[in-house]
Parts: structure tokens; sequence; C-alpha cells
């Protein structure tokens, strides 16, 4: 993670962050790393490259966790330290925002709406769709994958209880207002400037 547990506070707490890395994330990484190395697989990737040997349960764990890492590192590099106000996206992802929402605060509505539309926990993303040459907002049910090489993950917030129990109980829409306010635009426009 690219912050400290603190960085988030007020929004998030440092016992909340702790309790996700060092609970969720670190026990997925585990799995992922031990179904990759019975693969004969050394080095940690997303997405997986599998042999022809590899049987199809394992296959299936190894896009599970390697998703669930997947999304929990975006999720943790999404977020920036906090400041008053929201971080508003500039240059192209501003102008990406533009071409499909009629102003910035178009976007965070129906950010906000997807997420809250969401049955059961996941993640929302803002994503390049590659082949329309323009920004997406996706959800994705549990870990379950998208094809990240079509849709190209910009940010994202995580949706599952763990990630906002500790500190907003069960009020969904005020976690997911709260991080919208630390969205790391700065990131999202390098990720951004790296699609050809």
């Amino acid at each position: 993670m690219e912050n400290s547990y603190t960085s988030f506070e007020p929004v998030l707490s440092y016992e909340s962050v702790k309790a996700h890395y060092e609970g969720i994330y670190k026990t997925m990484r585990g799995k992922y790393t031990l179904n990759l190395k019975s693969c004969g697989i050394n080095t940690p990737e997303y997405p997986p490259r599998f042999y022809k040997k590899t049987d199809r349960e394992l296959k299936r764990d190894l896009y599970y966790y390697g998703f669930a890492v997947y999304a929990h590192e975006m999720f943790f590099n999404s977020l920036t330290e906090f400041s008053s106000g929201y971080t508003c996206p500039k240059e192209r992802f501003g102008s990406k925002i533009r071409e499909n929402w009629s102003s910035y605060d178009s976007f965070l509505y129906d950010f906000t709406e997807t997420a809250l539309k969401m049955r059961g926990p996941g993640f929302v993303w803002a994503a390049f769709d590659c082949s329309g040459g323009r920004l997406l907002i996706l959800s994705n049910s549990g870990y379950e994958a998208f094809d990240i090489k079509r849709y190209i993950p910009l940010f994202c917030i995580d949706m599952f209880e763990h990630s906002y129990y500790i500190d907003y109980y069960c009020d969904r829409e005020k976690y997911l207002k709260n991080c919208l306010r630390i969205i790391n635009y700065a990131r999202a426009e390098k990720l951004l400037e790296n699609i050809s």
C-alpha cells in the first residue's frame, strides 16, 4: 500500500484501514500466492497466466484470489490523503468525464447510484473502455473479474461491508460519498495517460 493506515483519516480510521489491509487483503494475497506456487509460478501477477496442466478448480481459485488482490490494491491506491472538499479530476480524465456526463457532479451522482444499486458486496469502478474510447462506470459482484484489458480500471471503491462497517456501520452512502472526497485523480490521470 502506497499510504499509511492513518493517511485517509477522518474518512477512514486507522483501525478500519488496518483491519481491511491486514485482515482481508493480506489473507487474499497469501492464498493467491500459495495457489500460484502450486502451479510453479513464483511472481504474483494479475491476470494469472495458465499452463495446460492447471486444473479447473485451481484456475477458479487463481482468478478469485487474484482478482481479490488486484481489486484491493487498486482500491487502496485509488485513495489519497484527506483534504477539505472534493478532489477534482483535471486534464484528460476531466475531459473524458465531460464527454460522457454533463458535469463532474453528474459523474459523481452516477458513480454513487451504481454503487448503491449493487445487490450485495463488490467494487464500483471508473474504467476506460478501450474499444469504445470512453470512460465507464462498472460494478462487479464479489470478486468476479471483468476483462481488465478491455476495461482498464482507473480507480475503484470497495463496497464490501468490511471496508465501511467499523467507521460507518451500515451507512454505505456516507462511506461512499466520503471516499469520493479522497480519490487520487493524479494517479488515475497517469493510468489514463498510459493507455495507448
